[in-house]
Protein backbone atom coordinates (compact mmCIF):
# COMPACT_ATOMS: atom_id res chain seq x y z
CA UNK A 1 0.00 0.00 0.00
CA UNK A 2 1.61 3.62 -1.05
CA UNK A 3 -0.33 6.54 1.03
CA UNK A 4 0.85 9.76 0.94
CA UNK A 5 0.50 12.44 3.68
CA UNK A 6 0.26 16.08 3.47
CA UNK A 7 1.58 17.45 6.74
CA UNK A 8 4.29 20.43 8.09
CA UNK A 9 4.67 19.31 11.34
CA UNK A 10 7.69 17.06 11.46
CA UNK A 11 6.62 15.41 14.71
CA UNK A 12 3.38 14.52 13.40
CA UNK A 13 4.60 13.21 10.49
CA UNK A 14 7.14 10.94 12.77
CA UNK A 15 4.61 10.04 14.98
CA UNK A 16 2.31 8.58 11.63
CA UNK A 17 5.43 7.19 10.24
CA UNK A 18 6.27 5.24 13.08
CA UNK A 19 3.03 3.90 13.53
CA UNK A 20 2.45 2.92 10.22
CA UNK A 21 6.28 1.27 10.43
CA UNK A 22 4.58 -0.86 13.79
CA UNK A 23 1.07 -1.59 12.43
CA UNK A 24 1.71 -1.38 8.98
CA UNK A 25 5.10 -2.55 7.69
CA UNK A 26 3.80 -3.06 4.38
CA UNK A 27 2.78 0.47 3.43
CA UNK A 28 5.31 2.67 1.77
CA UNK A 29 4.79 6.38 3.22
CA UNK A 30 5.49 9.71 0.83
CA UNK A 31 5.48 12.83 2.53
CA UNK A 32 4.95 16.47 1.35
CA UNK A 33 5.29 19.34 3.57
CA UNK A 34 3.51 22.28 1.39
CA UNK A 35 -0.09 21.89 -0.25
CA UNK A 36 1.58 23.27 -3.48
CA UNK A 37 3.28 19.99 -3.58
CA UNK A 38 0.58 17.39 -3.56
CA UNK A 39 -0.66 18.26 -7.31
CA UNK A 40 3.13 17.20 -8.54
CA UNK A 41 2.98 14.28 -6.33
CA UNK A 42 -0.22 12.43 -7.32
CA UNK A 43 0.95 12.93 -10.87
CA UNK A 44 3.60 11.17 -10.41
CA UNK A 45 2.63 8.20 -8.40
CA UNK A 46 -0.20 6.24 -7.47
CA UNK A 47 -1.30 6.29 -4.31
CA UNK A 48 -3.38 4.24 -2.58
CA UNK A 49 -5.12 6.91 -0.18
CA UNK A 50 -4.08 10.51 0.78
CA UNK A 51 -4.00 11.86 4.31
CA UNK A 52 -4.55 15.62 4.28
CA UNK A 53 -3.70 18.11 7.24
CA UNK A 54 -5.47 21.34 6.68
CA UNK A 55 -3.55 24.22 7.98
CA UNK A 56 -0.76 23.91 5.24
CA UNK A 57 1.71 26.24 3.88
CA UNK A 58 1.53 27.09 -0.07
CA UNK A 59 -1.69 26.52 -0.68
CA UNK A 60 -4.57 25.95 2.03
CA UNK A 61 -5.47 22.03 2.96
CA UNK A 62 -9.74 23.02 1.60
CA UNK A 63 -8.08 24.18 -1.75
CA UNK A 64 -6.25 20.69 -2.09
CA UNK A 65 -8.72 18.80 -1.27
CA UNK A 66 -10.84 20.67 -3.66
CA UNK A 67 -8.21 20.16 -6.33
CA UNK A 68 -7.13 16.54 -5.76
CA UNK A 69 -11.35 15.22 -6.03
CA UNK A 70 -11.32 16.91 -9.09
CA UNK A 71 -8.12 15.29 -10.90
CA UNK A 72 -7.85 12.01 -8.91
CA UNK A 73 -9.91 9.10 -7.56
CA UNK A 74 -7.34 8.45 -4.55
CA UNK A 75 -9.30 8.23 -1.37
CA UNK A 76 -8.49 11.05 0.90
CA UNK A 77 -8.71 11.32 5.07
CA UNK A 78 -8.25 14.61 6.72
CA UNK A 79 -6.69 15.00 9.75
CA UNK A 80 -6.40 18.28 11.41
CA UNK A 81 -6.30 20.71 14.40
CA UNK A 82 -9.19 23.09 12.92
CA UNK A 83 -12.21 23.24 14.50
CA UNK A 84 -13.85 25.96 11.84
CA UNK A 85 -17.96 25.69 11.99
CA UNK A 86 -19.27 23.88 8.72
CA UNK A 87 -16.35 22.69 7.99
CA UNK A 88 -16.13 19.48 8.92
CA UNK A 89 -19.46 19.04 6.57
CA UNK A 90 -18.15 20.91 3.78
CA UNK A 91 -15.01 18.47 3.56
CA UNK A 92 -17.02 15.34 3.87
CA UNK A 93 -19.14 17.00 0.76
CA UNK A 94 -16.51 17.74 -1.23
CA UNK A 95 -15.43 13.80 -1.14
CA UNK A 96 -13.07 13.41 1.75
CA UNK A 97 -13.56 9.83 3.33
CA UNK A 98 -12.94 10.73 6.78
CA UNK A 99 -12.51 13.41 9.39
CA UNK A 100 -10.46 13.39 12.24
CA UNK A 101 -9.54 16.27 14.81
CA UNK A 102 -6.08 16.05 16.19
CA UNK A 103 -5.15 15.51 18.57
CA UNK A 104 -6.41 11.92 17.95
CA UNK A 105 -6.07 8.30 18.94
CA UNK A 106 -3.61 6.73 16.21
CA UNK A 107 -6.06 3.52 16.36
CA UNK A 108 -9.06 5.98 15.04
CA UNK A 109 -7.06 6.58 12.10
CA UNK A 110 -6.02 3.34 11.56
CA UNK A 111 -9.36 2.34 11.44
CA UNK A 112 -10.50 5.06 9.47
CA UNK A 113 -6.99 3.75 6.66
CA UNK A 114 -8.25 0.08 6.99
CA UNK A 115 -11.81 1.41 6.04
CA UNK A 116 -11.44 3.99 2.82
CA UNK A 117 -7.76 2.74 1.45
CA UNK A 118 -9.01 -1.13 0.75
CA UNK A 119 -6.64 -2.91 2.51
Amino acid sequence: MKLLLVEDDAANVETIRLCLEVYKPDCALSVVYNGKEVVPALKENAFDGLILDLGLPGLDGMDVLEEVVQRSKVPVIVVTGRKIEGEQKKVLQLGAKDYIFKPYDFHDLLKSINQYFGV
